[in-house]
């Protein structure tokens, strides 16, 4: 809520927006977007470890080089994560406004 345009000016600092959540909607209101966090953290898991082991099934790890291996290795990791995150983002879209709703 810090860094949303709908709270600026709202609450002096960390400490201030904790105390004023917890006197204004309780202590429930930290579980705002709770099930869409893990729900974006489940696809995001999903798709980086089957684009990662799918990769590693058709691309076995070199085993004559560290560098081939390591360079194989950050190559696997950065598609997956590519992969990943362009999957998550629409889902890191809602969970953001979930948790920067206000109380009606």
């Amino acid at each position: 809520r810090l860094q949303a345009k709908e709270h600026l000016g709202k609450y002096a600092n960390s400490l201030d927006c904790v105390q004023k959540l917890c006197r204004e909607e309780g202590l429930l209101a930290f579980s705002n977007g709770l099930s869409a966090t893990i729900g974006r953290n489940s696809v995001f898991n999903c798709v980086y470890f089957t684009v990662m082991y799918k990769i590693k099934q058709v691309s076995p790890t070199p085993q004559d080089s560290k560098v081939k291996a390591t360079v194989h290795s950050l190559v696997t990791g950065f598609v997956g994560g590519v992969m990943a995150t362009m999957c998550n983002a629409p889902f890191d879209v809602v969970k953001s406004r979930l948790q920067a709703q206000c109380p009606k």
